[in-house]
C-alpha cells in the first residue's frame, strides 16, 4: 500500500490510506432476516469489537485485541494502546509493529 501510494502521489492522483483491525473470538453465522430477505453475515460480541478496532486504527495502523494480539506474540512485535468507544469505553488494544517484523 505504501508503495502504490507512493506512485500515485508522485502522479499526483488520489491516495487511498487505510486502517486494519482485527479481533479473534467466536461469531454467529449464516443466513439473517425474513423469507423475502435473508442476508448471509456475521453477528456477535467479536464482530462488534472487531468494528471498534477498525474504526480505531489510524492511516497504515493495524489494530488488534488482546486475544489476537496473545495468539501472534513472540511472532510479531506488537505495542499496547487503547480504544476509546461510546459503547465499552476504552478497549486494550495492540498496534501491530508490522514495519519492524522480520519475516523468515
Amino acid at each position: 500500500m505504501e508503495a502504490l501510494n507512493a506512485r500515485r502521489r508522485e502522479a499526483g492522483l488520489v491516495v487511498c490510506e487505510m486502517g486494519i483491525g482485527g479481533h479473534t473470538g467466536e461469531v454467529l453465522h449464516g443466513f439473517i432476516g425474513a423469507e423475502e430477505r435473508l442476508e448471509y453475515t456475521v453477528i456477535g460480541d467479536t464482530v462488534n469489537k472487531t468494528s471498534r478496532y477498525c474504526s480505531g486504527a489510524g492511516e497504515g495502523e493495524i489494530l488488534v485485541g488482546p486475544e489476537t494480539n496473545a495468539a501472534i506474540a513472540g511472532y510479531i512485535p506488537t505495542l499496547p494502546r487503547s480504544v476509546s468507544t461510546k459503547q465499552e469505553g476504552d478497549l486494550p488494544a495492540f498496534s501491530v509493529d508490522w514495519r519492524n517484523v522480520v519475516w523468515q
